[in-house]
Parts: structure tokens; C-alpha cells; sequence
């Protein structure tokens, strides 16, 4: 199979409309106005027919696609060969998907966005080429038409065009949270902006908190993983003495 790494439009057959309004008209008409011509617009299948020879480059590409159309979206679940555990298929889904969780134990009042679009589309492995196949192209929602750092997958495609990437974002965030700095202890807000600032990424409040209790969560393992190893060689030490 050949594979491009452009996008290509699929051609359908003249719909039976099509096939009328293009008949010349009668002879009765011919001293009258032209009739007037239809132009048939290709479907959001036919234009997400999108191929590379990556899984990565055809998330960004399908992502990047659906941005200029207003819309975000995530990767949900992939499927993976039983043999050599590679992913053969991942599933993409529209950010809005899904539906707000209802529970009366959450002390932050917050405001979802979850609309429970279904909007979905297959990313799968055809011989050495990865291709889109459109499962449902239509969103529930309006696009987006205000600043695309009000959607978390936009402000996720800055993140990852940034030097360094999410990682990078991630050990930028890590070293402002510090409160060895000679500013002293930055806040949340103020580090969003500095970040936002320096590389053109667009990171809010939430996104850096998130990520300070991301990096709190990772060190807790680490140092009980630690922990656990210091453990068992003092069992192992009192099994010798014995």
C-alpha cells in the first residue's frame, strides 16, 4: 500500500440530483434566465481520509485537522497484538465526549464541558501505513470560537510544539514550583504565565497544579519504591545471620 503523507479527498458517484440539474434545459426555456447550478460539498468523511506512515504522525495530523475546524480531540483506548504487544488500532475521541460526572462528594464546584459528543475515528495499521477511518464525524457541539486555551487537547497540541515538549512543560513547572528561587514560591497563576511567556505554550492555572500534584504523586512512589528495597535487604541481611 502507498502511503502519503498528504490528505486526499474521496470521490463519490453523481447523486441522482446531480445527475438531473446537469441535463440541458428544454427549448422552452432557453429565452429564460440559465437554471441556477448546485455545488455539492464534500462530507467530514470524505475529508478526514487522512494516512501516515506513523501513529504519531497521523494522531497530530487528525488532531491538527479537526483544530482548524474548531474541535479537540483525545486518544481513548488502543487495542495491541498478543504476540509482540504493539498497538495495531487506537481510538480517538472528540474532548467533549462523554458525560460529567455526577458525585456528591467533590468539594471544588467545577463547570464540565462534556457534552457527551460522539464524535470517534479508528486509527488502524494497514500493511505499513497507518490510516484514519472515520467512525462518527459528527460533533453535538458548536466549534470552539474563543481562545483555544479554554480546551485542554488545544492547549495539549502547544504544550507538545513547545522546545522540549510535555516534558519539557513538565520540568519547567517542576523547577518554577520550587521554593529555593530567588522570587521565592511562585503561584500556580504566576507560573502559568511565565511559562506561557517563554515558550509560547498556552498552560492556565489548573494545567500547572495539575501537574504540581502529578510530580507530588511520582516522588510518593519513588520513595516508597525506595523504601521497599531497603526493606527486603534487611530481611535478606537477618537470613544470613541465621
Amino acid at each position: 500500500m502507498v502511503c502519503s503523507a498528504s490528505l486526499h479527498r474521496l470521490t463519490c458517484p453523481p447523486t441522482y440530483s446531480q445527475i438531473i440539474n446537469e441535463r440541458p434545459p428544454p427549448v422552452s426555456s432557453l429565452n429564460h434566465s440559465a437554471p441556477p447550478t448546485t455545488t455539492t460539498a464534500s462530507s467530514p468523511t470524505e475529508r478526514m481520509y487522512i494516512t501516515d506512515p506513523t501513529l504519531d504522525g497521523l494522531v497530530a495530523k487528525v488532531r491538527e485537522f479537526q483544530r482548524k475546524e474548531g474541535y479537540g480531540v483525545i486518544k481513548t483506548r488502543s487495542k495491541r497484538s498478543a504476540g509482540t504487544k504493539e498497538i495495531y488500532r487506537q481510538d480517538l475521541s472528540c474532548d467533549r465526549g462523554g458525560r460529567p460526572k455526577a458525585s456528591v462528594a467533590m468539594i471544588r464546584n467545577t463547570k464540565s464541558n462534556k457534552t457527551g459528543c460522539m464524535w470517534r475515528a479508528h486509527l488502524t495499521l494497514q500493511a505499513d501505513c497507518w490510516v484514519c477511518i472515520p467512525h462518527n464525524m459528527e460533533h453535538n457541539h458548536p466549534p470552539l470560537t474563543e481562545s483555544f486555551a479554554t480546551s485542554r487537547s488545544f492547549r495539549q497540541l502547544s504544550w507538545e510544539a513547545a522546545e522540549g515538549g510535555v516534558q519539557g512543560i513538565r520540568n519547567r513547572v517542576d523547577a518554577l514550583s520550587r521554593g529555593d528561587l530567588p522570587t521565592g514560591k511562585l503561584t500556580a497563576r504566576v507560573i502559568a504565565e511565565k511559562i506561557s511567556e517563554e515558550t509560547g505554550a498556552l498552560v492556565r492555572e489548573s494545567d500547572v497544579r495539575n501537574i504540581q500534584a502529578s510530580i507530588r504523586r511520582a516522588k510518593a512512589r519513588d520513595a516508597s519504591a525506595v523504601i521497599q528495597i531497603e526493606d527486603d535487604d534487611e530481611e535478606e541481611e537477618e537470613e544470613d545471620e541465621e
